[in-house]
């Protein structure tokens, strides 16, 4: 099992998140992520996409595991 950290914006007050397009959304999983809180975070919040008030927002880290399935080989044969 390997697990990643990336961040998403999530709103101080209300706890929404945002998506790439900086509208608000309730699910993390609908949220735009990043790989760093520092780099790629801060260029999109202050970016084009970025909220009105970047200010108002915070990189919040989700945790992603990821897990290989076993697959069942001799189903098909």
């Amino acid at each position: 099992m390997i697990k990643r950290y990336k961040y998403v914006p999530k709103h101080r007050e209300d706890e929404h998140y945002l998506d790439q397009y900086g509208q608000p959304v309730q699910s993390f999983m609908k949220a735009i992520k990043f790989y760093t809180n520092d780099d790629d975070y801060a260029e999109w919040l202050l970016g084009r996409y970025g909220p009105a008030n970047p200010q108002n927002y915070f990189p919040s880290p989700i945790e992603i595991t990821y897990k290989e399935l076993e697959v069942d080989t001799d189903a098909n044969s």
